[in-house]
């Protein structure tokens, strides 16, 4: 009841305090900073393991199981999840926000350590990586020709293009997918 009989009893006070609060607002969104890709860190490790010569059973048996259960107790892990194929076994580690990846790199490694002697010997060693989201191309170009075959295309883009973008400041990779690549096979 007070603020409404201040309302009406003293309304310059209240447009003024409106007024004021409105500004503030306005210069508080002046300031934000406004960013088209903002930076996002997501604290996932991806554990890589190749396996040649194994179906996706023996893969999940005698590569991702032992993997996810000696990352799975690590501190601050909040979910493990896995994919089987033939000749590869992937195991995604989530953290909880705001754990220390380095820190928990560095225990995952080592608890992949502990196991490694379980796994096979024809079995890589396991690669373990970051999910770094802001890592993901900016650019995408798709480079067609009619009067060119694939192959010259392809050569092309590799002895041309590819160095020219890679000169460009700022450009940590260029990476060429499809065509015919340039194949030479000693007999």
């Amino acid at each position: 009841m007070w603020f409404t009989r201040l309302a009406i009893n003293r309304p310059i006070l209240i447009c003024m305090a409106l007024l004021a609060i409105g500004v503030l607002g306005l210069r508080a969104y002046s300031l934000l900073p406004a960013e088209l890709n903002p930076r996002a860190d997501i604290p996932i490790l991806m554990i890589t393991t190749v396996f040649p010569g194994a179906n996706s059973v023996k893969v999940e048996s005698q590569v991702t199981k032992p993997l996810e259960d000696a990352v799975g107790t690590t501190p601050g892990v909040k979910e493990v999840s896995s994919s089987s194929q033939a000749n590869v076994s992937v195991v995604s580690v989530e953290f909880q926000v705001g754990q220390n990846l380095e820190v928990a790199l560095s225990d995952v490694r080592s608890r992949i350590d502990t196991v490694r002697s379980q796994l096979p010997e024809e079995a890589s060693y396991p690669i373990v990586a970051k999910l770094d989201i802001n890592a993901r191309p900016i650019l995408q170009l798709g480079i067609g020709s009619k009067s060119l075959s694939l192959r010259e295309l392809r050569g092309l883009v590799d002895n041309t293009l590819r160095p020219r973008l890679e000169r460009v400041g700022g450009v940590a990779a260029v990476q060429v997918v499809g065509g015919v690549p340039r194949e030479i096979q000693v007999e």
